[in-house]
């Protein structure tokens, strides 16, 4: 039988083992939150209004997140219907985009590298020509 010498050595060496042998590749994270925001563009897939469908309203929305922080759209919305501006800046943090230019703040409510679901309650400004007031939803997927 075998004895072990230096106890310290093998001690050591058990924990070194167990630290390799712990360190799984599949530990690695995924794409942060603008990553998957900035990975191309996102297209309309419909949105509502206090639960109704106004997707018709939105036709051919596109819009594209950048890594430096602007965002545009195409196309152009039509400005009596749209709540973005066909360019501008954003902030991103955890779970909200803030539409600096227009001053609005969308919940991000799902973002994934197939979907991205924005959701805000907005409150028209009281002229005749603007969008309407409620709970918009907004379904964009790649």
């Amino acid at each position: 039988m075998t004895s072990i010498k230096n106890p310290l050595i093998f001690l050591l060496s058990v924990c070194m083992v167990s630290f390799v042998l712990s360190c799984k590749k599949g530990d690695e994270a995924g794409p942060s939150q603008k990553d998957l925001l900035t990975n191309g563009a996102w297209q309309l897939e419909s949105v509502t209004l206090d639960g109704e469908d106004i997707t018709d309203l939105y036709e051919g929305l596109s819009i594209t997140f950048n890594k430096s922080g602007t965002y545009s759209i195409t196309p152009e919305q039509n400005p009596l219907v749209s709540l973005w501006f066909s360019a501008g800046i954003y902030a991103l943090t955890s779970n909200n985009i803030l539409i600096t230019d227009a001053s609005i703040e969308y919940t991000i409510e799902k973002l994934d590298q197939n979907q991205l679901v924005l959701s805000f309650n907005y409150t028209a400004p009281s002229s005749r020509v603007s969008s309407v007031s409620g709970f918009y939803r907004f379904t964009f997927t790649k």
